[in-house]
């Protein structure tokens, strides 16, 4: 019997484009085996999905694209080992860089219209029985710092509804990390004659997405929270209220999609707006915020 694993160094997961992954494929192996090959493969598949309505039928198009192929080559047969593995475990280094340009690790849409998946593959050819294989994902996060001065502030936001709602809303910066939170603070006069629903703050994610020469737009809910009615003739504040942003893509645009988030603060038919931007870092921690 023999059995395949894939250990990636101190346990990681998650990579920045351009930098180094190694590890170790171990094979624990009972009794003599002979064997043709053992081959590791580094993959990356992005898939984009739209969905186009034709007067009452919907048509479905699919984009595959091939981000990463690599295949590294651990043992093959020759003289000195005559195509066969003693008994007992055996481990195999490997190491290779990821290429600058690779696009961010995404799955995002409430369809989940797009995504880009990476995944190390070894597969241990044997003669006359079938090939064992062992698949480890992984993660690719492009290093964007939030810790610079084009995201440390944002314009406040004022409108006013007709019937005599009034709303002013504002957030701390407009980089931020997974993990980190977004403080809002917002103030509602509301002058009309009835009660007004309460502030609703919604972390939105939104999805260009484009397959086949067809595009389409998905748009949905991260995070958000509410508050309660405001009365006739009050006023409701909200100072520094932290939204968290929760594990999620970053920022990113490719060919198959162009993935972007805002902050949207409103009250009855009014609302602000705020383009907020994801990363993966904030330099004077020097730590990745991603799991």
């Amino acid at each position: 019997m023999v059995t395949v694993q894939i250990f990636l160094e101190d346990d990681r997961n998650v990579f920045h484009p351009d930098c180094t992954v190694s590890g170790v494929v171990r094979l624990n192996v009972r009794g003599r085996r002979p064997i043709k090959a053992l081959s590791l493969r580094v993959a990356a598949v992005g898939a984009a999905k739209t969905q186009l309505l034709f007067v009452d039928d919907f048509f479905s198009v699919d984009q595959t694209e091939v981000c990463l192929n690599e295949k590294i080559v651990l043992w093959t047969k020759n003289e000195a080992n005559g195509g066969v593995i003693s008994h007992g475990t055996h481990e195999y280094a490997f190491e290779f860089r990821l290429r600058p340009e690779l696009p961010a690790s995404i799955d995002v849409g409430k369809a989940k219209c797009c995504m880009v998946s990476y995944a190390i593959k070894a597969q241990l050819t044997r003669k006359w029985m079938s090939t064992v294989k062992c698949k480890k994902p992984f993660t690719v996060v492009p290093y964007v710092d939030v810790n610079e001065p084009t995201f440390a502030a944002t314009t406040p936001s004022s409108c006013q509804s007709k019937d005599g709602i009034f709303l002013k809303a504002s957030i701390d910066q407009s980089g931020y990390c997974p993990g980190e939170s977004i403080l809002v603070t917002v103030e509602v006069e509301n002058n009309s004659k009835s009660n007004a629903r309460g502030i609703l703050v919604e972390l939105l994610a939104k999805a260009d997405v484009r397959a086949d020469n067809f595009a389409d737009v998905d748009v949905w809910s991260v995070n958000d929270m509410k508050g309660a009615a405001v009365p006739a003739g009050a006023i409701e504040r909200w100072d520094a209220i932290p939204l968290s942003v929760p594990p999620m893509a970053p920022t990113t645009s490719s060919r198959l999609v162009d993935l972007s988030y805002c902050v949207r603060v409103s009250v009855e038919t009014i609302s602000a707006v705020f383009p907020i931007f994801i990363g993966s870092v904030r330099s004077e921690s020097i730590t990745a915020r991603w799991s």
